[in-house]
């Protein structure tokens, strides 16, 4: 998933990892992918077990530097995020699953429910049966 998350041109200003081990070797493997520094790389104790109000009230609190960041971490709440950030229906985004979601506000902390769009949705089995 690193490698098709490179040749879609992704480059997050900021990863942000649950410090769960599965979560966070899953980012440490994206972050080498994506070539980004492992030491810029945050852990948030946060985003373990965390709901879709949690996890939006991480991302409301992004310094209003940082253009795009990458969360990774457990459901169901991200799967709860992106459904309320969206307004979109998704099931469940499965393990290294990834939905870009781009938002119209210019700071994180305008973020609102149904005001981001889903741009796209990838998981492991619609690439590599």
């Amino acid at each position: 998933m690193g490698q098709l998350l490179k040749e879609k041109g992704i480059h997050p200003d900021l990863i942000v990892s649950s410090p769960a081990n599965r979560a966070l070797t899953t980012a440490q493997t994206v972050a080498a992918a994506l070539d980004y520094p492992a030491q810029k790389m945050l852990r948030d104790p946060g985003i373990y077990h965390a709901s879709e109000q949690i996890l939006m009230g991480i991302l409301r609190k992004m310094p209003y530097t940082i253009n795009s960041v990458m969360l990774f971490g457990h459901n169901p709440g991200f799967t709860w995020l992106s459904n309320l950030l969206t307004d979109t229906h998704l099931d469940n985004i499965p393990t290294a699953g990834v939905v870009q979601i781009s938002f119209p506000c210019k700071e994180w902390k305008a973020l609102a429910p149904g005001h981001g769009t889903l741009d796209w949705f990838e998981y492991p089995k619609k690439h590599f049966t």
